[in-house]
This record gives structure tokens, C-alpha cells and sequence, in this order.
């Protein structure tokens, strides 16, 4: 797992010399519940309303 972007890694490489390390982390989302996208900035602001009046949790990424 690496946030190093791939062009960085690319100039390590080839300029550089160092090949980066690559880690890979199994992923498992089973305790996500639900996934909404929304593309209205409102309605964003109206869920999160609705959510801290009705006392439930949410996560804005």
C-alpha cells in the first residue's frame, strides 16, 4: 500500500535507481452499510441536517 504516485515511482526507477517497495493490503468492506454519491452541494447539506437531527451517524469524505 503506497500513496506514492506512480509517476514518482517511475523517476525513482529510471532516474534514480531505487525501486519503491509495493505492499498490497486485502481489502474488505463488509462493515460499510451504504455508499451514496451525490453531485448537489444542498443536498448534501440537507442529508447532513436531516442526519444530526434524526441523531445518526455519517461520514463525509
Amino acid at each position: 500500500m503506497s500513496a506514492t504516485n506512480e509517476f514518482i515511482k517511475e523517476y525513482l526507477y529510471k532516474r534514480k535507481s531505487i525501486t519503491p517497495k509495493e505492499y498490497v493490503l486485502p481489502a474488505n468492506y463488509d462493515y460499510v452499510k451504504s455508499l451514496e454519491f451525490y453531485e448537489d452541494d444542498q443536498l448534501i447539506i440537507d442529508g447532513l441536517k436531516k442526519r444530526v437531527e434524526t441523531r445518526k451517524g455519517s461520514n463525509l469524505y
